[in-house]
């Protein structure tokens, strides 16, 4: 949600296979519209690699999103992935902590098949915020965020008929969003879900 990562995996496809793909290119939640004969283990390895960390980028506002509301909230990430992929993701926040000086910032992990973001993230979560809209609805939050990123995909459909759920395409639409709602919270004005 916060990184680039198709992009980052659409540019290993494309060294791989000599071909020049963009994320305008990808139509589905496996890559097989970048490649069509990957396979989920090769794309498990390649989101476990150094050279997937060393490279990938975060979305636009992402770091500076982070840094302005981890001095408001706590921000917990939870994540799938590999062993491998999740060990390399503690080392990424580290790093990330490291270099703005972060607090309040935490991580929980759900090894993919063995947990659910249910089951390992408590009930009192205030937003959620996530890129794929079946991870989001694991979620019990009063307020859930489905980022787009100006794309459209079969993970991240606009739910029908949900009214906690707000779809927006980038974090700036989503500072704009939790700014009104601390200043409505400052006025005394709470609005339910």
């Amino acid at each position: 949600t916060f990184l680039k990562s198709s992009e980052e995996i659409i540019r290993q496809l494309n060294a791989k296979n000599g071909t020049s793909k963009t994320i305008d290119d990808l139509t589905d939640y496996g890559y097989r519209s970048i490649d069509e004969n990957i396979t989920q283990e090769e794309i498990n390895k390649m989101y476990s690699s150094a050279e997937f960390f060393n490279n990938v980028t975060f979305n636009d506002g992402a770091i500076e999103f982070i840094v302005k509301y981890s001095k408001i909230f706590d921000i917990i990430f939870v994540s799938y992935g590999t062993e491998e992929n999740l060990l390399r993701k503690v080392d990424f926040l580290n790093q990330l902590l490291h270099t703005y000086k972060l607090t309040n910032l935490y991580f929980a992990s759900c090894e993919t098949g063995k947990a659910n973001k249910r089951e390992v993230l408590l009930d009192n979560v205030y937003l959620a915020i996530d890129n794929h809209v079946e991870h989001l609805n694991e979620l019990n939050s009063p307020k859930k965020i489905l980022l787009k990123n100006f794309k459209e995909g079969n993970w991240n459909k606009t739910p029908i008929n949900d009214e906690i759920t707000y779809v927006v395409n980038s974090f700036e639409e989503i500072d704009k969003m939790i700014e009104f709602d601390l200043k409505l919270k400052n006025l005394g004005v709470v609005l339910n879900a």
